[in-house]
């Protein structure tokens, strides 16, 4: 198709300076976090690589960030409390029709790196209503299961990932039946009602979010990625702010680099890159395009990753300016190797929009490890030790966001690889899995104590 270029140009053929991404040994883990923190069931939406190459198939929009960050996170709590965690998951996906899938079946996942986890995908019916009971019905008897095999342990806590109300309401039922914790990691807040739903979902919607709210308030700790969000859905409830931590791709990709592969930007072009979602409204993808048709210079170039509903319009601004390549949906090695040859990565999410105030941009972080310029809308839920290594849009516009990016190709190849390095480093310093893993654990630790 016209402005979908389905074959990558040949590494050979760009001209390009070498920049090498260290990755920093782990540390040695405080031994007490592991013999406190004595088991651990992560309820959420954790799936194996096989259902998840399934999920990319049938669902328009699969939930990739989503994947990554919560594998990220149970690594993380298995690294810094020295013991593995038990899983059960429902698979992440829309109602059908939007995911052309029915029936999700139970799967008992052996993991070849992790012999002694228990990890369950449950079973449920992909029909609004339905869904819900299913998922209910699913959950409650796994984690039944789960509590009966634990209960001499004097230490122990259920741990939710994500806003499913049928994950929420199994929990506090059984934790109070159990006397067991519980503790909930929130990404985002609720999904606001969207303009162009049927009145059916529309009301749906509305009874979900007021039922999470209720439970909300119910829980025992929250783990947020986003200080906004923690206030918003559970004010009062002890919590903690995780924004974010690098991902096992990032790292295996980041380790996997012999130092002559590891490629920086192309001398003699400004790749400007953007991967993940694409949606009229929550992503700013509109912006971005409108901010690239004010750059006029023909070394300008615009890659963008991903798919969702702007796909279509994506594909004819490509079709009408050969510098933009919308190249598709690909696996974390594809879009990172890209990454390694841009010039800078955007986070052009709207400010403005309620759905960003209360979250972090989870490629923010990814794209800092990356060892690259960043330049974002200033979103409350960044932190504030994330400043001084972003490059901030106050007001995202495509007016501005092209005049940012005006400036960010004007810097000379050695101050836009200095700023890279430096974020890198930060990234790698501060936001590893062993990092944010034992702050949840000691988190953790001090909820089941209290």
């Amino acid at each position: 198709m016209p402005g979908e270029r389905e074959v990558e140009p040949r590494l050979t053929d760009l001209e390009t300076s070498l920049v090498t991404i260290p990755v920093p040994e782990q540390s040695e883990v405080a031994p007490s976090i592991g013999q406190e923190m004595q088991a651990v069931l992560i309820i959420g939406a954790a799936v194996n690589e096989e259902v998840m190459d399934l999920l990319k198939r049938v669902d328009p929009m699969p939930q990739v960030q989503t994947y990554r960050f919560h594998w990220a996170a149970i690594h993380a709590i298995e690294k810094a409390g020295g013991s593995l965690v038990d899983i059960i998951s429902t698979v992440p996906t829309f109602d059908y029709p939007v995911t052309r899938k029915v029936l999700w079946g139970l799967r008992r996942v052996q993991s070849r790196e992790a012999e002694g986890r228990q990890f369950v995908i449950m079973p449920f019916v992909n029909l609004l209503g339905l869904k819900q009971v299913t998922r209910f019905v699913s959950c409650f008897w796994f984690t039944l299961s789960w509590l009966w095999s634990h209960r001499r342990h004097p230490r122990k806590v259920l741990l939710l990932y994500g806003l499913i109300v049928s994950h929420l309401y199994v929990a506090l039922i059984l934790g109070k039946l159990f006397g067991t914790k519980v503790v909930t990691i929130v990404t985002d807040p609720p999904t606001p009602r969207r303009t162009d739903e049927n009145a059916i979902y529309a009301a749906a919607r509305s009874v979900d979010r007021w039922l999470l709210l209720w439970g909300l308030k119910r829980i025992d700790g929250l783990i947020a990625l986003a200080e906004g969000t923690s206030r918003l859905v559970a004010r009062g409830v002890p919590a903690i702010v995780v924004e974010g931590m690098i991902s096992d791709e990032v790292e295996q990709f980041c380790r996997s680099l012999a130092p002559a592969e590891n490629r920086g930007e192309s001398v003699g072009r400004f790749v400007i890159m953007y991967a993940g979602q694409m949606d009229e409204r929550l992503y700013g993808v509109e912006i971005l395009l409108d901010a690239f048709k004010q750059l006029e210079d023909p070394s300008f170039a615009l890659w963008l990753f991903g798919r969702g509903r702007l796909v279509e319009e994506v594909r004819r601004a490509a079709e009408g300016d050969s510098r933009i390549v919308y190249w598709g949906f690909h696996e974390a090695d594809v879009v990172l190797s890209h990454m390694q040859e841009a010039s800078v990565l955007v986070n052009s999410r709207p400010v403005d929009e309620a759905y960003g105030r209360f979250s972090f941009p989870s490629k923010v972080l990814e794209y800092l490890a990356m060892g690259k310029i960043v330049l974002s809308s200033r979103l409350p839920g960044i932190p504030v030790d994330y400043h001084p290594h972003l490059v901030f849009v106050d007001e995202m516009t495509p007016s501005n966001l092209a005049t940012r990016l005006r400036e960010i190709a004007g810097w000379s190849l050695e101050k836009r690889r200095e700023a890279g390095n430096q974020a890198r480093d930060f990234a790698w310093r501060n936001k590893t899995q062993l990092h944010q893993g034992e702050r949840i654990c000691r988190f953790l630790r001090d909820v089941v104590e209290g």
